[in-house]
């Protein structure tokens, strides 16, 4: 019996080294398989799609993205691929980044900004995208479908920023959830020093409303217009600022033509 107890730890030993180099090998060759796994063919990008661009060529998109064939599927980050590309193109709003393992397909999904209005300074006109960003100078307003916007107090237009006023933002914010059929009504659109913007129509009338509220007012503005053009009023400016009754000055009375 001495004897035997020697002989059951030994064959103890035994069996712990042996598990212990069985999970060495095992650990080695699953390191091995990840490896071939990550360098394979079939984990390298294939090829690469962009939908939903309209002004933005698929080259510059997959440029800015810093995304090409042959680089790892593991390397595609999706936040990383949006900040690149829409700090390299301002008119680009969002990128939703798809990757399909199976046949090595990256699809870039873009959302682009638009231009909504013109910004007007010192006799020079300016894109204005939807988040109030500057896009860029243009040489003439005519012919543009956009509203013209001027701003009580300005500073300095610098592209790929935001407008020097800060309702201009929101006023573009507003005009890029307006219906069509309204917006191309509006030929000038005036911001004063209290938030309030004042739309000149095509047919003569106008309009004030808090910057903040103009899609909401959307209706009534339609609606009193329409009432005291139809009424034979002579064109003027309806006020829907505040509640109900609006107020309505001809623009004879304010010594204005609009």
């Amino acid at each position: 019996m001495a004897n035997r107890r020697p002989s059951m730890e030994h064959k103890g030993n035994q069996q712990r080294r042996r598990n212990r180099t069985r999970a060495v090998v095992t650990g080695f060759f699953l390191f091995i398989g990840v490896v071939a796994v990550l360098e394979s063919p079939l984990t390298r990008v294939r090829s690469l799609t962009v939908s939903g661009n309209t002004s933005i060529s698929e080259q510059d998109i997959i440029k800015s993205a810093q995304l090409s064939p042959g680089m790892s599927l593991w390397q595609v980050n999706g936040a990383a691929v949006q900040h690149r590309v829409t700090r390299a193109e301002p008119l680009i709003q969002s990128v939703s980044v798809h990757t399909d393992y199976m046949t090595g397909v990256v699809t870039l999904q873009v959302h682009e900004k638009h231009v909504v209005a013109l910004y007007e300074d010192g006799g020079q006109f300016y894109e204005l995208l939807q988040d109030g960003t500057v896009l860029g100078k243009t040489s003439s307003a005519a012919g543009f479908p956009w509203p013209i916007v001027t701003a009580a107090a300005s500073g300095s237009v610098v592209a790929g920023q935001k407008a020097p006023n800060s309702d201009i933002p929101m006023l573009c914010e507003q005009l890029s959830r307006m219906p069509a059929s309204f917006l191309t009504t509006v030929s000038e659109i005036q911001l004063d020093a209290f938030g309030n913007a004042t739309l000149y129509f095509d047919n003569g009338f106008a309009a004030r409303s808090q910057v903040q509220s103009l899609v909401k007012n959307i209706p009534t503005i339609d609606t009193a217009v329409q009432y005291f053009s139809s009424k034979g009023y002579q064109p003027g400016l309806v006020d829907v600022s505040g509640g109900p009754p609006y107020e309505y000055t001809p623009f004879h009375d304010e010594g204005s033509s609009g």
